[in-house]
């Protein structure tokens, strides 16, 4: 249901874009694109959630297999693709329409994968549902997408809206940008990643009856999560140079200018990656402790009303570039990190006052559900 309705939702939006694009063919071009992948929607939904299902048991391995037919089937689709461009003529419009079209038939196949390897993976025990489980649940999954679904728009608008802000400073600072994206791209999948892994297991410790096992999966992943994110920052700091040269071939327009400020930005980038691994982890440990509900607060106090504002000052009103926007942007991913630490940190302290109140299995439920 969800599915159609961001498809529905998906097509009004490219309506609206050729309707009031100031350039006509531009918007029209968008359009056609988002018209072919409106009809994947459904599929992707599908497959997000059986992901999800699947995260949660013992053999994650599984996951590699949904991720490797995807990739093959995509990789297949682009070759067809690209050798049947090669030899017909098609206008930009087409263009973008078949690439919209492949996207849908990736979305499929991506939940087709999904959906053989949790009906493997699934015990034959399970696979009964009753009505009234099946309504249960579906209210469950409802509530807790909900307050995901908002804290990942929340995300998705703010860095959407980043973007807006760099290209409001130069066409420059926003191919600059777009380069610093690109190298911080793979930190930022394994911090999410690590969010994925400390909701599975702090989760699984809170339905066994283990509140203070759940607290303390929460915290060693906050802290491997730091770690790891400090090397990779090294990593960065010392290869950052080669992967901007490698996104940046030879006679791209004003390719030095554009390399200096996107190293810039990588550096900038590298000193809030701990940051961006402590958030994501607490992020991922709160909603495994059943406390998703706050991770909307941090998102609009740290991203909305800390980070577009001081970017946008820094970035265009100060004149510092996208250097100040990305500051901007790390400030307040710091304040945002720094909320969710104390909400985990808050957890804990009830579960302590619950512990010496009552002899509760699982203590951590006295706190706010979502």
């Amino acid at each position: 249901m969800l599915g159609l309705v961001a498809t529905l939702a998906l097509v009004a939006s490219a309506w609206s874009l050729r309707a009031l694009s100031v350039d006509g063919n531009a918007g029209s071009d968008a359009a056609n694109y988002l018209y072919g992948v409106a009809p994947g929607l459904p599929f992707l939904l599908v497959a997000v959630c059986y992901r999800g299902i699947i995260s949660l048991q013992p053999d994650v391995k599984r996951l590699t297999g949904v991720a490797a037919a995807t990739v093959a089937v995509k990789a297949l689709l682009a070759g067809v693709g690209y050798a049947w461009l090669s030899r017909h003529s098609i206008s930009a419009r087409g263009g973008l329409l078949l690439c919209g079209v492949t996207t849908s038939t990736a979305f499929i196949a991506m939940a087709a994968a999904a959906w053989l390897t949790r009906c493997r993976s699934m015990p034959q025990s399970l696979r009964a549902m009753t009505p009234d489980a099946t309504i249960h649940d579906a209210q469950r999954i409802f509530r807790r997408g909900l307050t995901i679904g908002l804290t990942a728009a929340l995300q998705a608008g703010f860095f959407s809206l980043v973007a807006f802000v760099c290209g409001a400073c130069s066409p420059v600072d926003l191919a600059a940008h777009q380069v610093a994206n690109q190298c911080t791209l793979l930190p930022l999948m394994l911090a999410f990643g690590m969010s994925q892994a400390a909701a599975t297991l702090t989760s699984g410790a809170l339905g066994a009856q283990s509140g203070r096992m759940a607290l303390r999966v929460g915290w060693e992943a906050v802290y491997f999560a730091i770690a790891a994110m400090f090397v990779i920052a090294g990593v960065l700091l010392a290869l950052g140079h080669v992967a901007i040269a490698a996104i940046l071939p030879a006679g791209t327009p004003e390719r030095d200018h554009v390399a200096s400020l996107a190293w810039r930005l990588v550096f900038v980038g590298a000193f809030c990656l701990a940051a961006d691994g402590a958030h994501n982890v607490a992020m991922g440990a709160l909603r495994g402790l059943n406390q998703g509900r706050l991770t909307i607060y941090s998102a609009i106090v740290g991203y909305w009303l800390v980070g577009i504002p001081l970017a946008w000052w820094l970035g265009v009103v100060r004149g510092i570039g996208a250097t100040g926007v990305w500051i901007g942007v790390g400030a307040g991913l710091h304040v945002s990190a720094a909320m969710l630490l104390y909400f985990l940190h808050r957890a804990k302290h009830a579960m302590a006052v619950e512990n010496d109140a009552t002899t509760s299995p699982c203590p951590i439920a006295v706190l706010p559900r979502q």
